[in-house]
């Protein structure tokens, strides 16, 4: 029996504030580094997706910036494919259920320290 899997892409947010990066924390037993985003609905362009899933987890309003580019995220046994843009944001933080807390994180600190994943994009600002 043959078992076929849909990738469903994702976009996600590099929020950019005063040099600092905002990285969430995943809301699992490793504490899983993560950016704001998520997987894009039928029928959604990328954009939309984006503003409605940051709101969604932070309650930040976005503005974006530029494309950064693509990303390979690991994801259980998958890889998910993301599109990634730099954002400007504006509101309070106010985490959802997926993720248990946010760090801003130095440009720098990022490059030493994070999945390859969110160092090769941070690359990019």
């Amino acid at each position: 029996m043959l078992i076929f899997m849909t990738v469903i892409p994702a976009v996600k947010a590099l929020i950019l504030r005063d040099g600092k990066i905002l990285v969430l924390m995943r809301n699992n037993a490793a504490g899983t580094p993560d950016l704001p985003g998520g997987k894009i609905h039928r029928g959604e362009d990328k954009v939309t997706c984006l503003l409605r899933e940051v709101k969604e987890e932070t309650h930040l309003d976005v503005t974006v910036v530029r494309l950064l580019g693509k990303a390979a995220i690991p994801f259980s046994s998958l890889t998910i494919p993301a599109t990634v843009y730099l954002c400007a944001a504006s509101g309070t933080i106010r985490l959802s259920d997926e993720h248990k807390t946010y760090a801003w994180v130095p440009l720098k600190e990022i490059q030493e320290s994070y999945p390859m994943w969110i160092r090769g994009i941070a690359q990019k600002v």
